[in-house]
C-alpha cells in the first residue's frame, strides 16, 4: 500500500507542478480533491474485502459498494457546482488514480513472476 501512495503522490505532486507552471490551477485543485477521495474509496475497498473474508458474510458487500458509490458521488457532484474552480476530466482521471495503478503494479509483479517460472523451465 506505501509503494501505491508514493505513486499516486509522485504523479500528483509533477501533475501539479506542470499545472501551476502552465497556469491552470482548477486542474491542481481537481487532481488533490481527485487523489484524495480515490485514496478514501481504495481504502473503503480494502475494507469491505477484510470484512468478507473475516466474517464471511456476502451480506455486507452491497451495504460497503453503497457507500463507496456515495464517495464517488461527493466529487463529482461538487464539480458540476463548482464549475469554475474544479475541472471534471481531471477529477475523474485523479479519482480512478489508486485503483488504475494499483491494476498495473499487480499486472508487473505477475508478469515478473510468470518471466521468472518460465526462466527456471517451471509451469507452475
Amino acid at each position: 500500500m506505501s509503494q501505491l501512495v508514493k505513486r499516486v503522490l509522485i504523479i500528483l505532486l509533477i501533475f501539479n507542478s506542470f499545472s501551476v507552471y502552465v497556469g491552470k490551477i482548477d486542474w491542481a485543485f481537481s487532481s488533490v480533491m481527485g487523489a484524495v477521495f480515490s485514496f478514501i474509496v481504495f481504502r473503503r475497498l480494502i475494507a469491505a474485502q477484510e470484512s468478507v473474508l473475516n466474517t464471511k458474510n456476502k451480506n455486507n458487500v452491497f451495504i460497503h459498494l453503497f457507500l463507496r458509490l456515495i464517495i464517488y458521488a461527493l466529487p463529482i457532484s461538487a464539480s458540476f457546482l463548482l464549475s469554475d474552480y474544479l475541472n471534471f476530466g481531471v477529477l475523474l482521471v485523479f479519482l480512478f488514480a489508486f485503483q488504475v495503478l494499483f491494476i498495473c503494479l499487480e499486472l508487473y509483479k505477475n508478469l515478473l513472476r510468470y518471466k521468472r517460472r518460465m526462466k527456471n523451465g517451471r509451469i507452475r
